[in-house]
């Protein structure tokens, strides 16, 4: 019953989502004056890396950079002024309107679906997103950018207003990060987060 439940909320996302490209698209033209070539695409998970999302596909492009454009669409009744994407390690600019704006990428290590190692980034760029609007930015990546990776280890810890938050371990095998955390003369304690996912949908039909 939960697979059946699964699989129909994701074909009814999919449908959904046509419709929402199309519909971002016309903003984008009425914004812009501009009608683009392709179609717009969207990362199959919020909250993943770059490999959910249609950079991927340029992860290995013979040039070793690519040009993409990105509509924001900030659906909160508040203005925003920054946006973070998932993109691969490497340097990153942005424009809006032809200006461009400042932008830092964090990276971190990370595995995917098979469990192999990757690079995941995150860039974040700084930009004015106006309640209920879409903004259109235009990002460049370029693989030969260096960008330094420090891959978290025991101990490793911030720390703001008596709090000190403390990296204890991952674990691989039950896909769990825990921290402790450290406040005066409380008692430590320690949080562990699941990292595990269940994609029910996939595979719905046992085809390859």
């Amino acid at each position: 019953m939960a697979d059946d439940y699964s699989f129909k909320l994701y074909n009814s996302m999919v449908e959904n989502n046509a419709e929402y490209e199309k519909m971002i698209a016309e903003k984008v033209e009425r914004l812009t004056g501009k009608s683009l070539n392709a179609e717009w695409q969207q990362c199959e998970n919020t909250n993943s890396t770059y490999k959910a999302c249609p950079v991927a596909n340029f992860e290995h492009t013979e040039s070793g950079s690519f040009e993409f454009t990105i509509a924001v669409h900030n659906p909160s009744s508040l203005d925003q002024n920054e946006v973070r994407i998932p993109i691969m390690h490497g340097l990153v600019n942005a424009t809006v309107n032809g200006i461009e704006v400042p932008t830092s990428l964090s990276c971190n290590q990370d595995w995917n679906e098979s469990m192999s190692n990757i690079k995941s980034c995150f860039a974040t760029i700084k930009t004015s997103l106006r309640a209920h609007e879409i903004t259109v930015i235009a990002v460049s990546w370029k693989k030969d950018g260096v960008f330094p990776i420090k891959s978290l280890m025991k101990n490793d810890s911030i720390e703001k207003n008596g709090m000190k938050v403390s990296f204890e371990d991952y674990s691989k095998e039950e896909a769990s990060i825990s921290f402790k955390i450290e406040q005066g003369d409380q008692k430590d304690e320690i949080l562990t987060f699941s990292t595990r996912y269940w994609s029910s949908y996939i595979d719905y039909f046992g085809g390859s």
